[in-house]
C-alpha cells in the first residue's frame, strides 16, 4: 500500500474532505502516505471526521521465500477494551507494546523493537520564552516525557503576575509525550514582569518574562 488515492494521486491533507487536521499542526508537516496519523486522545494531528462503520486494509512488506521450505510468519491481532471508544486505543496501544515484548522474549535478537525512550523526550523541560521582553505576544516551548506507566501527563502551564496573582491558563489537559510550543497573547495586559509555570507531576518549574509596551 503506498497511500495513494483510487486514481493514484497523493492525498492533499490540508484539504481532504473526509479528515480534518487538530492540535494547531501546519498540514504541510503531515505525512499524505500515512493516513489518519493523528493522535485522537489528545486530539491532534490528521483524523478522520467521517463518524461511520471503518474498512483498513492492512499489508506487509516482501516475504523472502524459498520453494518447499515451511516458514513461520506470525500475526498478531489485539483488541482495546476501555470504557469509552478514547480510552479502548490507549489500552489497544498498550496491549502492542507488551506483544512487543512477548515477542523479544521468545525471539531474542531476532528484530529491533522500537525505543519509545529515542521517539520521545527523557525529561520535562521548560523553556525561556521568544522574544522576551516581548509586546505584545511570546511562543514558550515545553516537553513531556514518557511515562511508561500511562500514555498521557495531566500538564499544566500558567501565566502569573508578579503579585502571585493567576493570568491566564495556557495549558490543563492531558498531554501525551512530545514537545509542544504555545503563544502567549498578552495584548490585554499591562506592561511589567510576569512568571510561567510548567506543573505536572512531581516535576515543576517557572520562568519570568517582561511585557514591554
Amino acid at each position: 500500500m503506498e497511500g495513494l488515492l483510487t486514481t493514484g494521486e497523493i492525498v492533499n491533507p490540508c484539504d481532504f474532505l473526509f479528515g480534518e487536521i487538530l492540535g494547531g499542526l501546519n498540514c504541510d508537516v503531515i505525512n499524505p502516505r500515512f493516513w489518519y496519523s493523528g493522535d485522537p486522545v489528545i486530539k491532534q494531528g490528521w483524523l478522520c471526521k467521517v463518524r461511520d462503520d471503518k474498512t483498513d486494509l492492512l499489508s506487509t512488506e516482501n516475504f523472502t521465500l524459498i520453494r518447499n521450505q515451511p516458514v513461520d510468519i506470525i500475526v498478531a491481532y489485539t483488541v482495546g477494551h476501555g470504557t469509552d471508544h478514547l480510552s479502548s486505543i490507549t489500552d489497544g496501544r498498550n496491549k502492542v507494546r507488551k506483544l512487543f515484548e512477548i515477542y523479544e522474549q521468545n525471539f531474542p535478537g531476532s528484530y529491533t523493537p522500537p525505543n519509545y525512550e529515542e521517539i520521545y523526550p527523557k525529561e520535562f523541560s521548560l523553556s525561556q520564552n521568544y522574544p522576551n521582553p516581548f509586546n505584545p505576544s511570546t511562543t514558550i516551548k515545553f516537553t513531556v516525557p514518557l511515562d511508561v506507566k500511562r500514555e498521557t501527563s495531566n500538564t499544566k502551564l500558567v501565566v502569573y503576575d508578579i503579585l502571585g496573582r493567576e493570568v491566564k491558563t495556557l495549558v490543563n489537559e492531558n498531554r501525551a509525550p512530545g514537545s509542544y510550543e504555545i503563544t502567549f497573547d498578552a495584548s490585554q495586559l499591562a506592561s511589567g514582569v510576569y512568571f510561567y509555570r510548567l506543573t505536572s507531576g512531581d516535576f515543576m518549574q517557572t520562568k519570568k518574562m517582561i511585557l514591554i509596551r
